[in-house]
């Protein structure tokens, strides 16, 4: 299970909330990742990052097409070596419509499902065969309740996606519907994957694009230096706004920086200046050796001084007091 597929799909969620000026925030998210038999209990606010609260994978490296795989030659031996993937895609209507009229009759009707040469089907005997694959389905959901009550998240204020290329397949679809829908042929707006204009496929891969054009630094930080053994002074690019957060996890040192007990430390932050006073006593006639570095701390720009004589203690200062305002 790779938990980063959830952070992707809440990106491209937002990319689609964010244009609805009727959206509440926070946004809440329980999405099932079918291939991998997992799930991750998401939430962002309209201006924050995407928080992933709680993750589940089923042990053992569970993986659905592999269930498929072993359904269809379970259901008609000639399917060992078919494209179990392929034939799902190309006869996805025909699945999908007689499975729902199997349900909606109460299990009475019973037609064809899969047609394949001279094999046919039902609708009763694929299920029959879905059924392992609705068991772990079962297990995941009884393990979102219980992520419920880790997170404080509750059920009927959460949304629901589905990822990966057969989430949506009636018999998937309606697994979940059955649990979470008061009726499962109802329009339920919990269910997000009828709303969105890409396939269950395609969504990890929009929002892994949207996430990298999102997920940049926010702030153009250049330093200014002093040289005072020469009375000049000069610029050293701590932040670019055109690189990844991921750069700067933790702080890369400027090197050491000769100051006096009356200098300020001098930031342009996206080309306004911001002063700093030292943050420990220097007499005003004494001087000190210090190097900087700068880091984001919940998407936040912060400072980090620290002593040449003193390595292993680090003094960290905000440079921005709260998100959205940035300061002179």
């Amino acid at each position: 299970m790779d938990t980063q597929y959830f952070i992707y799909v809440s990106e491209y969620d937002r990319s689609i909330t964010e244009k609805n000026k009727e959206t509440k925030y926070p946004v809440s998210l329980l999405i099932f990742d079918i291939d991998s038999y997992s799930f991750g209990i998401c939430s962002y606010q309209k201006d924050d990052d995407t928080k992933l609260h709680f993750s589940y994978s089923l042990p053992g490296n569970e993986s659905f097409r592999q269930d498929l795989q072993k359904m269809a030659n379970s259901l008609v031996p000639s399917f060992r070596d078919a494209d179990i993937i392929g034939i799902l895609n190309q006869q996805r209507e025909q699945i999908d419509d007689s499975i729902r009229l199997f349900y909606a009759s109460g299990e009475k009707i019973d037609n064809p499902a899969i047609i394949l040469d001279d094999t046919s089907i039902s609708a009763s005997r694929f299920l029959e065969g879905f059924g392992q694959i609705k068991e772990k389905i079962e297990i995941l959901m009884n393990e979102a309740y219980k992520g419920f009550e880790k997170t404080g998240f509750r059920e009927e204020d959460i949304n629901i996606i589905l990822i990966n290329e057969t989430a949506d397949l009636f018999p998937l679809r309606y697994c979940f519907r059955a649990r979470y829908s008061f009726d499962p042929f109802l329009t339920d707006d919990r269910f997000l994957n009828e709303e969105y204009p890409d396939g269950p496929g395609r969504i990890v891969a929009k929002g892994k694009e949207l996430y990298k054009l999102r997920d940049k630094a926010e702030y153009d930080i250049v330093l200014s230096v002093c040289d005072n053994s020469k009375g000049e002074s000069r610029s050293i690019g701590m932040m670019s706004k055109d690189l990844p957060k991921d750069n700067y996890k933790e702080s890369v040192y400027s090197g050491p920086i000769l100051i006096y007990g009356n200098d300020m430390i001098r930031f342009m932050i996206d080309s306004k200046e911001k002063k700093i006073r030292l943050p420990f006593d220097l007499k005003t006639d004494s001087y000190d050796v210090i190097e900087l570095g700068v880091c984001l701390k919940n998407s936040i720009p912060e400072l980090n001084i620290r002593r040449i004589d003193e390595p292993e203690k680090i003094y960290s200062i905000p440079l921005i007091e709260n998100r959205g305002q940035k300061n002179g």
